[in-house]
């Protein structure tokens, strides 16, 4: 039994730990850019249904302040 460590490993182990970092920052900010995407789409969608919904209750209005004065 040989409990020895080699060469190999002095090579291989920092090698598969820089692998998974490179991985691990690729693989995660693919993941950020689509949830900012996200976000952004989210957002954009908030505006426009609350300009909708303000042009709405404008156009509402606007009936009554004209009926109003007469």
């Amino acid at each position: 039994m040989n409990l020895s460590m080699t060469s190999d490993h002095i090579i291989f182990i920092p090698a598969v730990l820089a692998v998974g970092f490179v991985l691990g920052f690729v693989i995660g900010r693919k993941t950020l850019l689509s949830h900012l995407e996200a976000q952004k789409e989210k957002l954009k969608r908030r505006k426009a249904r609350r300009k909708a919904m303000a042009a709405e209750a404008a156009q509402l209005e606007a009936p009554e302040a004209e009926a109003a004065p007469e």
